[in-house]
C-alpha cells in the first residue's frame, strides 16, 4: 500500500501523510505528500548528506586508489617497507 513512503508532517494538510521523495539535480529532494502537496527540503538533512557522501564514495577515483599500478599505492607500499 505505502511501500517506500515515509510518514512526514505536511504543512498544507496539517497532518502526517505518507510522502515520497523525488531527487532534483544536485543534492536536493522534493517531497510530495499523498494529497499531492509539494515542497523542497532546505538546510542540512541526513538525506542530503547521505546523497552527497554516496556520490563521493561511489566515484571511480576512490576505487582506483588502491590498484597496484596507481602512484598512491606504490608510495604507500614504499613507506610501509
Amino acid at each position: 500500500m505505502n511501500k517506500g513512503l515515509r510518514l512526514l508532517f505536511c504543512r498544507e494538510c496539517g497532518k502526517k501523510r505518507f510522502c515520497k521523495s523525488i531527487p532534483i539535480e544536485g543534492y536536493n529532494f522534493r517531497k510530495v505528500c499523498s494529497r499531492e502537496h509539494e515542497w523542497i527540503i532546505e538546510g542540512f538533512t541526513l538525506e542530503r548528506i547521505n546523497a552527497a557522501t554516496q556520490d563521493v564514495f561511489s566515484s571511480s577515483r576512490l576505487s582506483s586508489l588502491f590498484e597496484r599500478d596507481d602512484m598512491f599505492y606504490s608510495s604507500l607500499m614504499r613507506e610501509k617497507k
